[in-house]
């Protein structure tokens, strides 16, 4: 899988890829090296829904509760976990037991067709807002898409 800085890489006509180039996601301080940016990775079924999301890192655009990469990811995320767990038939399991750090994974098995249309706009709303992100601030988020 090809990745270039603020490229989108696609196979079937669906973004596959957003990443920053290599040079950014470690610096150097302190004696030692650290991540620069937050990584996201959505992971989808085949047929669009939903499945989970990890989101690790910190965006290091501003100091500590001024920055406003950061506050746009977790908006996203939170936003789209809260929606979700509200949604009939969806459970959502999440952990973010560590600073810098938000997992959650999404099930629906027995839920209705409303709610797994649902999982599939929550999908494509993470991914066009990640995306967004990605596009203006490429020094400071990474999104990789994956399909199960």
């Amino acid at each position: 899988q090809k990745s270039a800085r603020g490229q989108i890489q696609s196979e079937k006509g669906l973004p596959q890829a957003y990443r920053a180039s290599s040079s950014v996601y470690e610096s150097y301080r302190n004696g030692y090296y650290r991540r620069v940016m937050i990584s996201v990775l959505l992971t989808c079924g085949k047929d669009g829904t939903l499945a989970s999301c990890r989101a690790q890192g910190h965006a290091h655009f501003a100091e500590k509760g001024n920055d406003i990469v950061c506050s746009a990811v977790t908006v996203l995320l939170r936003t789209t976990m809260q929606a979700l767990s509200e949604t009939k038939g969806v459970f959502v399991r999440a952990d973010a037991s560590e600073r810098g750090s938000l997992d959650f994974d999404v099930s629906a098995e027995s839920a209705p067709a409303e709610s797994r249309a649902a999982l599939v706009y929550a999908g494509r709303f993470l991914e066009a807002g990640l995306a967004s992100l990605v596009q203006e601030y490429p020094r400071n988020v990474e999104l990789k898409i994956q399909t199960d």
